[in-house]
């Protein structure tokens, strides 16, 4: 009973956390004049059900050791070199390697 109440404490600020920022965002975007829209390329969209999926194995279990914190700090990591070497389409076309 305890495990549920904790794991709702964290789930929903995050989930009320999302659906603040992804519509402002938007609302921002047009604001500055940049595309901004909800329209995510698929390398995102692997990024964020990868992640899901790490943390809800790791919280199956309803306990926790310092192994799965390593992971999760490793798995957060890579998430992070990933998007940071990711080319850039914007840059991909001004430097020729775009098809449009």
């Amino acid at each position: 009973m305890l495990q549920n109440l904790a794991l709702f404490h964290c789930l929903a600020p995050s989930i009320q956390t999302a659906l603040l920022n992804a519509p402002l965002v938007v609302i921002v975007g047009w604001a500055i004049q940049k595309p901004m829209d909800l329209n995510f390329e698929i390398f995102m969209i692997v990024l964020l059900v990868l992640s899901i999926l790490v943390v809800g194995n790791f919280l199956r279990d309803g306990a926790s050791n310092y192994l799965e914190g390593a992971l999760l700090v490793i798995v957060y990591c890579i998430v992070g070199v990933a998007s940071w070497y990711y080319p850039d389409p914007d840059v991909a076309k001004s430097n020729g390697l775009g098809t449009s």
